[in-house]
């Protein structure tokens, strides 16, 4: 009897400790993200961004007549500056947007991401990165810059790229570059038929090819579509239309 004893005394024991080991790991799982906030990403809209952002700033615009507050959160490193950013009116207690971006907004899925503000007029630049064309130098970057001015009647700040004709019409040249130097910019693995081209032109003869210049780092179909709209949606915005980063994607070639 003594020794039944015993071993039900040790069995209910080990019972009731692996009991607590269960819940205890089943609380740790549960608010895991609450305790180690460190290995988890932060989720912003539908991009994750690992780890916190290392800088913020407010900034009051225009100088000359502050009447708008931004509010910049940036992640800063060797090879990314992204910024969200939210604009209220200076005089809101309440600082309810009047606009508002979240990190890698608009199609900037590059490494950069940043805003300036005017000094003189109730306005503002969004610029950085589109991503690249399908290689890692700088020459493949394809950058952008969307304008923003306040309207009054929509009582927020609207695309007015239309109205700067002349910076777009300097972008429109490094994209004719990019256009121009073709699979050249890849390296010197090419494939033969496709050398001595423009991308344009690569793009006309071989519209349903599952790759292009290079077999081991080949340009995928995708990235030489979004690189050839985005060319022609500069085009179109040097004619008058007043496009934008998310138009991109609607162009046709």
């Amino acid at each position: 009897m003594k020794k039944n004893k015993k071993r039900f005394i040790i069995f209910s024991s080990l019972f009731l400790l692996l009991l607590l080991l269960a819940i205890s790991s089943f609380l740790i799982y549960k608010n895991r993200k609450k305790l180690f906030p460190q290995l988890f990403p932060i989720i912003r809209g539908d991009i994750h961004v690992f780890g916190k952002p290392n800088a913020k700033a407010d900034y009051t615009f225009p100088t000359n007549k502050p009447q708008y507050t931004a509010h910049v959160t940036s992640l800063q490193s060797s090879s990314l500056q992204q910024q969200s950013v939210t604009i209220y009116h200076s005089s809101d207690k309440n600082k309810t947007p009047v606009f508002q971006r979240q990190f890698y907004a608009d199609e900037f899925r590059g490494r950069m991401l940043t805003y300036s503000f005017a000094s003189d007029s109730a306005s503002f630049r969004q610029s950085g990165s589109l991503g690249t064309i399908g290689c890692s130098s700088n020459e493949c970057a394809l950058v952008w810059s969307n304008f923003y001015m306040w309207d009054p009647q929509q009582n927020t700040f609207v695309l007015t790229n239309a109205a700067h004709k002349d910076f777009f019409q300097q972008l429109l040249i490094s994209y004719q570059a990019i256009d121009k130097s073709g699979c050249s910019l890849i390296g010197t693995a090419t494939l033969p038929t496709q050398t001595g081209i423009s991308f344009s032109q690569l793009y006309t003869k071989y519209p349903r090819a599952s790759w292009y210049c290079s077999q081991s780092q080949g340009i995928l179909p995708t990235n030489l579509m979004f690189f050839l709209k985005a060319k022609k949606a500069i085009q179109e915005g040097i004619d008058g239309k007043n496009i934008g980063t998310d138009d991109i994607n609607d162009v046709s070639l």
